[in-house]
């Protein structure tokens, strides 16, 4: 179970939803519109671009293969880079900036804890603090399928139907979990237009 006594970062946000949910195009829009409004703004993703969140990346394209607990531990090694490291997210909060990362440790509990334990990943990322909010993307599984099916790509690892059920039910787990210990939670649903979605959550980050 997550700790009831995690840290709140304030001007720290994240979106998360299964893979087709459409996270990433959300934060593609969101940092350009924070750029024609003039916010201080950073928009960020994990796994990152450090060499961990590199690696993860060639792992869940499926061109090395590594056991569960090593991509968990992964997950865990590249957050703390994240937040902790020299160009991380403490760093742009502290000199005022907003901070929105495309995934954070709700995936991990989510998509690790298929495979570990739920404690186990629970236990990796214990010490990390909440966002000011959450915001989940919520997508029936089939809608989603459709969405990764129209992108003509090849799929990572997590990405096909069975696991995108499991992976859904595991978040519902680990958002309930979350918001009894007071995390501040907005549920959308992504089968609204982009720019709703996008108004939606601009509006929060800004309040």
């Amino acid at each position: 179970m997550l700790t009831n006594k995690r840290e709140v970062l304030k001007g720290f946000f994240v979106l998360e939803g299964i893979d087709g949910s459409g996270t990433t195009t959300q934060l593609h829009r969101l940092e350009a519109r924070s750029v024609s409004e003039g916010v201080a703004f950073r928009a960020d993703c994990e796994p990152t671009s450090h060499p961990a969140g590199v690696l993860i990346r060639t792992i869940l394209r499926g061109d090395i293969e590594a056991q569960p607990g090593t991509i968990a531990r992964l997950f865990a090694a590249d957050r703390h880079q994240h937040l902790e490291g020299p160009l991380g997210i403490r760093r742009s909060l502290n000199a005022g900036t907003k901070v929105l990362s495309d995934r954070y440790f709700f995936s991990s509990l989510a998509y690790q804890g298929l495979d570990c334990s739920w404690e186990e990943v629970s236990n990796l990322n214990v010490g990390f603090p909440f966002p000011e909010t959450l915001f989940f993307l919520d997508l029936e599984v089939g809608e989603a399928q459709a969405r990764i099916n129209s992108r003509g790509q090849a799929r990572e690892i997590y990405e096909e139907a069975p696991i995108q059920e499991r992976v859904r039910l595991g978040y519902q787990r680990a958002i309930s979990e979350a918001q009894a210990q007071g995390l501040e939670v907005m549920r959308l649903d992504a089968r609204q237009s982009v720019k709703e979605l996008t108004d939606s959550i601009w509006s929060r980050i800004c309040r």
